[in-house]
């Protein structure tokens, strides 16, 4: 804890002898680690999707205790670090990250934000991912762990739908 901390440490030898020693250990608070530092950048062309699913709908996915958290965190380095503006950033947390909201937002909305060869997008996902066969998914909101094919969004489908907006640099952190 921060502040004083008394450690005892006790130890026997194969004789039985005991031997005890006691330390006191003062701890300091650190900086908030998640802090963004401010840069002062401006990328008024930068548009970034942020996705963090710590719970699912369905009871047989377990929970990822941290993915919303660290979204919110990385949203705010977006904002403060690289200089995108809050209104050229989409959150989608928990239950608003259904397989046909992420559908739509990367198929139509995104791409109709983005200048081509002009903005840069960022996406961020932090939640499960589920491999079938040879492909890789992401684990939306509502995926059905019966059936991932229809119901996960396929990896190198997001890849193709970012590849056809022809940002001028796209970043993808899963």
């Amino acid at each position: 804890q921060e502040g004083e901390n008394k450690i005892v440490i006790t130890a026997w030898n194969t004789d039985n002898l005991v031997s005890r020693k006691e330390l006191n250990v003062t701890r300091v608070g650190e900086e908030d680690i998640d802090a963004p530092p401010v840069t002062g950048l401006n990328n008024n062309n930068g548009f970034a999707v942020v996705i963090g699913i710590s719970k699912y709908e369905s009871k047989d996915i377990p929970p990822v205790n941290y993915a919303r958290r660290d979204a919110a965190v990385v949203k705010d380095y977006l904002i403060k670090t690289l200089g995108f503006k809050e209104t050229n950033i989409k959150e989608f947390y928990d239950e608003q990250a259904t397989f046909t909201k992420l559908t739509s937002y990367f198929k139509t909305h995104l791409k109709n934000r983005v200048q081509p060869d002009i903005s840069d997008v960022f996406i961020f996902y932090s939640g499960h991912g589920v491999p079938e066969g040879n492909e890789a998914y992401f684990a939306p909101y509502d995926l059905d762990p019966g059936d991932i094919k229809n119901t996960g969004y396929a990896v190198k489908e997001l890849y193709a739908q970012l590849n056809a907006i022809k940002a001028k640099g796209i970043t993808v952190a899963i």
